[in-house]
């Protein structure tokens, strides 16, 4: 073995968190850095899946220890996948360590959902690295955004990737292997306090600086799409919805029972006319 590879080996391994919203494509791009170096069990006493994998940097040759968190849309846990997320990586999980570097995946073809919890782990200071799942699905669709300047409007590095195919870990693999690990291994056993919950004021402010991303790096949308998210926040209303159900189902029930006399009319006479025109043309039979 050679001197490298063995400095390689002694080193510590930093530990790598990633973290996103469900379906986001984070288990894939999970699956694509850890390859079979994986294993998977159970968080002790639930039944949370715990994914760890083992990613090999290709240029330092280290070797990165990876966790696949449980989905979560904010800090502030609404369900035990989002309390387990939380306290791992807060570093006050029972079993588990803090990371070294968190890497929060976003769906590029639903930015707006995914960066209220970019924002929340940008707020707790720790190392992160936002990967930008989708990122051809998002440029096929007709969506339109700026990496470089959605890097600059949040500070962080922003790397894109598409975890479902072959190479498209690479540039995330890049800028993992080039970050420089050495201050957050040696404060790897900070605990931080869990995030006050968020108030009315605080959720506005939240909102706001998520348009405020979106509008720096360009983020368009698609005006089809755009259109058909309208249209679902309004059938899917709690009080809209329902009440266009039942104008709906009216005007279908007025349809069958009154609407159709006039064309049922329409049918029998002109049934009843070719009738009796048939009779007079065609000869009586036998």
């Amino acid at each position: 073995m050679n001197a490298p590879a063995a400095a390689a080996l002694a080193a510590p391994q930093p530990t790598l968190s990633l973290i996103g919203v469900p379906n986001c494509g984070k288990t894939a791009l999970f699956n694509r850095l850890t390859g079979s170096r994986q294993k998977v069990a159970n968080y002790p006493g639930v039944t949370v899946e715990r994914k760890e994998g083992r990613l090999v940097g290709p240029r330092t040759g280290r070797t990165f220890r990876v966790i696949d968190l449980p989905g979560a849309y904010s800090l502030e846990p609404a369900t035990l996948d989002e309390a387990i997320a939380r306290d791992v990586v807060l570093g006050r999980h029972a079993t588990e360590p803090a990371p070294d570097l968190l890497v929060c995946v976003v769906d590029a073809t639903n930015l707006r959902l995914n960066l209220r919890l970019v924002l929340e782990l940008k707020r707790l200071g720790k190392p992160i690295i936002v990967a930008l799942n989708m990122s051809d699905l998002a440029a096929q669709r007709g969506y339109t955004l700026d990496r470089a300047a959605l890097e600059r409007a949040l500070g962080v590095p922003v790397v894109p990737t598409v975890a479902v195919r072959s190479g498209g870990e690479r540039a995330l693999v890049d800028a993992i292997d080039t970050h420089g690990f050495a201050t957050e291994t040696a404060a790897r056993v900070q605990r931080l306090e869990p995030p006050p919950v968020a108030s009315a004021a605080d959720i506005e402010a939240t909102q706001r600086e998520v348009r405020r991303v979106l509008h720096e790096a360009g983020y368009r949308v698609p005006a089809r799409l755009a259109v058909l998210s309208r249209l679902d926040a309004v059938v899917l209303n709690p009080s809209a919805g329902p009440a266009l159900l039942a104008i709906v189902l009216f005007l279908m029930f007025q349809a069958v029972f009154s609407w159709a006399r006039a064309p049922q009319n329409i049918i029998n006479t002109g049934v009843q006319g070719m009738n009796a025109w048939l009779s007079g043309v065609l000869t009586p039979g036998p």
